[in-house]
């Protein structure tokens, strides 16, 4: 029994071992990977230029917000610049193009 049990804390051992050592080694191996171009330092005052973003919630919409979508843009569309939408007070998006009736 007392074999059984010195094997068993001696594979433990191992294990934990070669654990260690394999973190370790990521750990180089990720300060090696990341720069820090990828993770830049963002600062508060350019954060509070944002106004979309809340300290507790992070990037969610704002209520009773009006704001222009500019990600619809084609060449073929001149009028595609001037999508707008509207969160109402319950941070939710309106949509403008469907009366409630038909919801």
């Amino acid at each position: 029994m007392l074999k059984i049990m010195i094997f068993f804390a001696f594979c433990i051992l191992i294990f934990n071992i070669s654990e260690y050592i394999s973190s370790r080694l990521l750990l180089k191996l990720n300060k090696r990977m990341i720069t820090p171009k990828e993770f830049p330092e963002i600062l508060n005052k350019d954060i509070k230029k944002f106004t979309s973003f809340d300290s507790h919630l992070g990037w969610e919409p704002q209520p009773n917000t009006v704001k222009k979508d500019t990600g619809h843009q084609t060449p073929d569309d001149p009028d595609s610049d001037k999508v707008t939408y509207t969160i109402d007070d319950k941070g939710s998006r309106l949509n403008t193009y469907i009366s409630r009736g038909e919801i």
